[in-house]
């Protein structure tokens, strides 16, 4: 009796002492495969993080040739503006230049008008000179016929 339990306890002792070999094996391997995972983790968060860096290396390209671009642009335009300013500054000038002109006529146009009207005003009493004159022999001529008579 003793025999059969001893050979149950060595039959038992040796299998549980497999289980644990076998347990051992398999937790060797959890731990194998779970420092691989992790392993495999790390390089995917390195893939993720350099394909990051791309991207933005790549965006920030792109904004520096934009700045470029804009940059080209408005040197391009620059001489445009240019030429605008000095147009615009000779526009004024020549506008001021023609106000001046403008004032400088009204007032010898306003001139002109005065010696018109003074012309006109001389010839008005010049032809009441000459009709007087001339009607004057005819108005004294009949007064003195009427008073002759």
């Amino acid at each position: 009796y003793f025999g059969g339990q001893a050979s149950q306890d060595g039959s038992d002792g040796g299998s549980s002492r497999q289980q644990s070999g076998s347990d051992g094996t398999k937790l060797d391997g959890l731990k194998l495969t779970a420092v691989q995972t992790e392993e495999e983790f790390q390089r995917e968060i390195a893939r993720e993080r350099e394909q990051e860096f791309l991207a933005l290396n790549q965006n920030v390209r792109m904004v520096n040739e934009i700045y470029r671009d804009l940059g080209a642009i408005v040197d391009e335009q620059q001489g445009q503006v240019d030429d605008i300013e000095s147009m615009i500054n000779s526009t004024t000038s020549k506008t001021k230049d023609g106000i001046a002109q403008l004032d400088k006529a009204k007032k010898h146009q306003k001139g002109v008008n005065k010696g018109c009207a003074w012309v006109l005003c001389f010839l008005v009493l010049v032809l009441l000179g000459v009709g007087g004159f001339v009607f004057w022999d005819e108005i004294v001529g009949k007064s003195d016929d009427d008073d002759g008579a």
